[in-house]
């Protein structure tokens, strides 16, 4: 399912970065510390959602696969300071690349992806 997703974002011209993702709880931002702590660590994005999804998916039996879209440079990679504004921007900008995305990810699945 990877590799369909994958062909979906490339067909659909988003820029796809792929690697591992660190989960950290909400309700705080990062600090630039733990921002390159992880980073040291290998993980390629930060952020405080997709793996309680994640969970609850993988707790139903469903096949999945996760997309994730990073709404804003993470504490300490950017000049400027982020808020919570600055993410629901981001988050709106991300909706287009995600309507560019879907519809070629579904179009790819056939009856087997699909619970019977």
């Amino acid at each position: 399912m990877v590799d369909i997703a994958r062909q979906a974002i490339i067909e659909s011209g988003v820029k796809l970065t792929e690697g591992p993702y660190c989960y950290f709880a909400l309700p705080n931002y990062e600090s630039p510390a733990e921002i390159q702590i992880m980073h040291d660590l290998g993980a390629a994005t930060v952020g405080a959602s997709t793996l309680p999804e994640q969970i609850a998916c993988y707790m139903t039996g469903m096949r999945r696969v996760i997309i994730s879209s990073a709404t804003s440079p993470s504490a300490g990679m950017s000049s400027e300071q982020i808020d919570g504004e600055e993410v629901l921007i981001g988050g709106q900008k991300c909706v287009s690349n995600f309507a560019k995305v879907i519809p070629i990810l579904i179009s790819k699945l056939d009856d087997t992806f699909f619970v019977k």
